[in-house]
């Protein structure tokens, strides 16, 4: 399966905590017109502790 293949994969979606309001806020950016990818980035940069807790 999956976790013979990708461990790394699986183990990203385990510690991934992603609340409502933080994506929301990328929400937001894309209605107001920024491309997803770009307030994707935009919200990665200014949360990299938060990704770090992914990653890590």
């Amino acid at each position: 399966g999956l976790t013979a293949k990708a461990p790394e994969v699986v183990a990203f979606f385990k510690k991934l905590r992603w609340k409502p309001e933080e994506i929301g806020k990328v929400m937001l950016d894309v209605e107001n017109g920024a491309k997803p990818a770009a307030a994707a980035d935009s919200w990665v940069k200014a949360n990299p502790a938060k990704v770090n807790e992914w990653t890590h």
